[in-house]
């Protein structure tokens, strides 16, 4: 239930960077996901298939992370 909470966390956080990245309809979709793994952090963590989701979980993540960093830069160089 930790990792999922930190997940939930770190969807919020990125949920922000996205929407000043100029992606508010992707950062409104993070928070929503954020909610939704806070929801079932239970039974993602009691259940087999919560690995997969949290797996998913974590590639997204890692993915908009790269993207709102890539943003950030251009907007500093331009």
């Amino acid at each position: 239930m930790i990792l999922a909470s930190r997940y939930s966390d770190c969807l919020r956080r990125l949920s922000g960077g996205a929407a000043r990245a100029e992606r508010r309809d992707l950062g409104l979709k993070l928070f929503e996901l954020s909610i939704l793994i806070d929801r079932m952090a239970f039974e993602l963590a009691t259940d087999e298939r919560g690995l997969a989701v949290l797996a998913r979980a974590g590639r997204l993540i890692g993915s908009v992370e790269r993207m709102v960093a890539d943003k950030e830069r251009r907007a500093v160089v331009h």
